[in-house]
């Protein structure tokens, strides 16, 4: 037994601030010795923890039968609101920008670690989809092609 969990949801020896600070400074100490940092949480969890992780997973997409979920759940954003994500969006465009070779095509793999890298949080189940490629397709603001190798391809869509 931890010593928080002796104490009743009355008393917390810790206010959540105090914690909160505690284990963004932790997670910070830890990558800056290299080591790899896995954060999860809560929708509330503060976004100075969120953005000390190397890789931050919200608890919410975690339920059990999450695939089977995803596969049916008529809980996915529309495209309208996934294009009206500027975070998402302007995100998504960087990362294409960033990785994108000379034929202005990039690998939709590097585009997700990319997002990842600058956006911890960065989940398409946040959205409800299980694969990035589902993700950037309902948006519509991005051409995705099958490749015979190296996986599927994105770019920014031709005005």
């Amino acid at each position: 037994m931890t010593p928080l969990s002796r104490h009743n949801s009355t008393h917390n020896p810790c206010p959540p601030n105090r914690v909160q600070l505690h284990f963004t400074r932790l997670a910070t100490r830890i990558r800056e010795d290299g080591v790899t940092v896995y954060g999860f949480g809560e929708d509330k969890t503060p976004a100075s923890f969120r953005n000390a992780c190397d890789t931050f997973t919200y608890l919410e997409v975690l339920r059990e039968g999450e695939v089977e979920a995803l596969a049916a759940s008529p809980q996915r954003v529309s495209s309208k609101e996934l294009r009206s994500n500027t975070k998402l969006v302007s995100g998504l465009r960087s990362s294409v920008a960033i990785a994108a070779g000379e034929d202005d095509w990039a690998n939709l793999s590097a585009v997700g670690s990319l997002m990842r890298k600058q956006h911890p949080d960065f989940d398409p189940r946040n959205w409800g989809y299980a694969k990035i490629s589902d993700l950037v397709r309902t948006i519509g603001l991005f051409d995705v092609e099958p490749r015979p190798t190296g996986g599927p391809q994105i770019r920014n869509k031709s005005k």
